[in-house]
């Protein structure tokens, strides 16, 4: 079986692991919107970014893939986008899509590509594992990786 990790945004983990009984999350990628080459059940792996500990806190199942524009994200997902407020996920958002100097507004009338995860697990942090030892740090997105 293969399986994707993919590097995780700090404050996204962060938020979603003190949630309680989540069936689904929205993995959001605010400058990225092409429809993944996966399909659906295949496993989604957390993966954090070097800064900090570049270890794997997680997964979900893969259930689908939409672009929307995110203030329509946020109307149909709400705290599963990984933020408490509209205001907090603009700003996650804004923060990404600066470095990629990628526009943004107060409206969040820009598109974000949106990978839908089921039964999303965020492991606590005695249960977070190394990353695959031929992982490559210039990753940007994910890699494909045989789970077996």
């Amino acid at each position: 079986m293969r399986g994707t990790i993919s590097i995780t945004d700090w404050e996204w983990f962060q938020f979603l692991r003190e949630q309680p009984g989540l069936d689904e999350v929205n993995f959001w990628r605010p400058t990225d919107l092409r429809k993944p080459h996966l399909p659906p059940g295949t496993p989604f792996i957390f993966k954090l970014r070097e800064e900090f500990g570049g270890m794997i806190v997680g997964f979900g199942i893969f259930a689908g893939h939409v672009v929307q524009p995110m203030w329509l994200v946020w109307e149909e997902f709400g705290t599963k986008n990984g933020a408490a407020t509209f205001a907090d996920f603009l700003r996650n958002l804004e923060r990404i899509r600066r470095d990629k100097l990628k526009p943004t507004d107060p409206a969040g009338s820009f598109e974000l590509g949106c990978i839908l995860l089921a039964e999303p697990c965020f492991m606590p942090r005695e249960a977070w594992i190394p990353a695959p030892s031929d992982w490559k740090r210039n990753v940007v997105q994910g890699a494909s990786y045989d789970l077996s």
